[in-house]
């Protein structure tokens, strides 16, 4: 499957809360809080919740391919405990030339342990149902795994890896496919509102992927971004997107 996009964002909160009390994050293709497929240290708060849209493209070999509109959301379940959810459309598709629904997918994430520094680790889970195409999508698929963020001089490193069983379309009749998945990324700030990010992940039977990218926060109800990303294969791949992030309940 081609890589997956940082993808454009609307964000939605439930109440009102100080700034300083979180830091406002976009989300990776689960939901949860994060950037390009690396899940971070963010949480939505207890309490608030964040919807979401996102757009990006994916180019194969140069051309047009898929361009995906994903609605997103997230909720605070607990100090340190969200849960998030997506589904991509497919608004063009001149590759797969499959429906316009992708797989829907859902994740959670549970704080387990935080350090001096800023240094915290948490499980993750993760369950995509079988809504779309394949081989455009993955089908039905459940992980588990963690993610970690800590903070080292100017850089935070963050990391996020999980073991993952996939069942295709059909997962009681179709062979089961396990594999490891890993991401590791990188962000400062070049300015005291914009961070530079540097990420790569890989994934079984799968290429490796590199991305770059920047987040602006002029504000603190809104963050936006803009990224790109390359699939290092044979047959290369592109993507490209710009991302937004708002929480009406710091405005």
């Amino acid at each position: 499957m081609p890589a997956l996009l940082s993808m454009l964002i609307l964000s939605a909160g439930l109440a009102s809360e100080d700034s300083g009390d979180f830091s406002c994050s976009l989300w990776t293709g689960t939901g949860l809080s994060g950037y390009w497929r690396i899940a971070t240290g963010d949480f939505v708060p207890d309490g608030e919740m964040r919807l979401g849209a996102g757009a990006g493209t994916v180019m194969p070999g140069g051309d047009f391919g898929t361009v995906p509109l994903v609605m997103t959301a997230a909720w605070g379940l607990g100090q340190g405990l969200e849960a998030g959810a997506s589904i991509p459309f497919y608004v063009h598709d001149s590759v797969f030339e499959e429906g316009l629904p992708g797989d829907v997918s859902a994740g959670i994430k549970y704080l387990y342990e935080t350090a001096r520094g800023g240094t915290s680790l948490s499980l993750t889970g993760s369950l995509s149902l079988p809504t779309g195409d394949l081989p455009r999508d993955r089908g039905a698929e459940a992980g588990a795994g963690f993610c970690t963020s800590t903070v080292y001089r100017l850089v935070r490193l963050s990391v996020s890896a999980q073991y993952f069983a996939n069942g295709g379309d059909d997962p009681f009749s179709a062979r089961i496919v396990d594999g490891l998945e890993a991401d590791i990324g990188c962000s400062s700030y070049v300015l005291p509102e914009t961070q530079v990010w540097l990420g790569a992940g890989s994934r079984t039977g799968s290429d490796p992927v590199m991305a770059a990218g920047t987040i602006w926060s002029a504000f603190p109800w809104l963050v936006a971004g803009a990224s790109g990303e390359a699939l290092l294969a044979d047959d290369p791949s592109f993507g490209a997107s710009i991302s937004v992030s708002i929480y009406p309940g710091l405005i």
